[in-house]
């Protein structure tokens, strides 16, 4: 059995202990809340969720922006880095000198811009297939879409499903590390790479696209990002032919990956062989209650947290599941820093290795070929 169950992570706790919603749909801080940097957390992460309503919008539509990259008068070099046309300098946000309103609508376009590159890559340099969401949409429903390798619904070979943490766009872990420091670890790109050098097909999600943007309206089946995951694996992965499903889901993703596991249970316990959470918020909402489903996770999930620890550090095991240091403390960086643990964990786990929470025994030497 494992061990009792806790807060699994205090910052998702603190925020469902203390967030509410008004009745505008806006969350709110109550005065109630306690400590000034739970406050600030908390303020913080409101804003940054009720960023995508009206306020942000409407900043927009006070601009004129380009459409694409060469406009914004950038372009990603061949190290995959942003850099503008013009002089090769990093993304620099400040455009128009105290004027916070501009900078942060051109910062906004900007990153849409990147969402729509990002996509296209997905498509045409890396072969994914575009898959509507619902998949029995009706003509004029608003949809959604996944992307998918071609053969994910066919092949015997595992499936990598890649979960999003929130607030993020299709494609990406990070839109910071994708504008900051480089594509392919800011987005998806190095674990689609990692995936086919393993074997693997691939299922990215969009966990976070609920509603269209014009009317408005809810996305069937993807009304908000836990009924996205369940959809996707109901609709498009259960009935895929492969038998062994492996999950990386970063920051809230893995509080959407745990829900559906309590949801979908008899269909998830033999063919998800392991999940790999990189600083995930899960855990600490009421609690499931339902033993065999708790040593499950506990047994098929590690959560690689932010952590000034050397990589692979035992951070914690009293959880509900075990936590290994990522090797880097911030956040929006544990995916990438883990991804090579990450893929050893995956190849062990399909090899049939027992779960071993002592240490990250199979680091490195577990790697499968090709991987960097």
């Amino acid at each position: 059995m494992p061990p009792p169950r806790n807060s699994g992570s205090s910052f998702l706790k603190q925020f469902t202990d203390y967030m509410r919603l008004d009745n505008k749909g806006i969350f709110i801080l109550p005065i109630r809340s306690t400590t000034p940097t739970i406050k600030t957390s908390m303020n913080s992460w409101a804003g940054r969720f009720n960023s995508g309503s009206s306020s942000r919008n409407s900043d927009e539509k006070k601009y004129k922006f380009p459409d694409n990259l060469e406009g914004f008068g950038y372009h990603f070099d061949q190290k995959g880095q942003l850099r503008s046309i013009d002089g090769d300098q990093p993304f620099k946000f400040e455009v128009r000198s105290n004027d916070k309103a501009y900078n942060q609508a051109h910062y906004e376009a900007l990153g849409a811009t990147i969402t729509s590159h990002i996509e296209t890559e997905l498509q045409t340099r890396f072969d994914l297939v575009r898959t509507t969401i619902p998949v029995d949409a009706q003509p004029g429903e608003p949809t959604s879409r996944i992307y998918c390798s071609r053969e994910a619904f066919t092949s015997e070979r595992p499936i990598l499903m890649l979960v999003p943490g929130s607030l993020i766009e299709v494609g990406q872990w990070a839109r910071k590390i994708v504008i900051n420091d480089n594509i392919n670890t800011g987005s998806i790109y190095n674990y689609v790479r990692a995936a086919r050098k393993a074997g693997y097909e691939i299922v990215a999600l969009n966990s976070n696209y609920n509603y269209d943007v014009k009317t408005k309206k809810k996305i069937r089946g993807s009304e908000d990002p836990y009924s996205h995951v369940q959809y996707v694996w109901q609709k498009i992965v259960a009935p895929a032919k492969s038998q062994e499903i492996l999950i990386v889901a970063h920051s809230a993703g893995g509080y959407s990956t745990q829900k559906l596991v309590y949801a979908a249970f008899k269909s998830i316990k033999d063919r998800v062989k392991a999940i790999a959470l990189t600083d995930s918020v899960h855990g600490g909402l009421g609690g499931f209650g339902r033993d065999e489903v708790d040593q499950w996770w506990y047994q098929h999930a590690i959560n690689w947290v932010a952590s000034s620890q050397p990589l692979g550090t035992m951070v914690s095991k009293g959880g509900d599941c075990v936590c290994w240091a990522a090797g880097d403390n911030r956040h929006e960086y544990t995916t990438v820093t883990a991804e090579e643990e990450v893929f050893a964990f995956f190849s062990e786990r399909l090899k049939g290795v027992p779960f071993g929470e002592e240490e990250c025994h199979f680091r490195r030497e577990g790697t499968p070929e090709g991987v960097d």
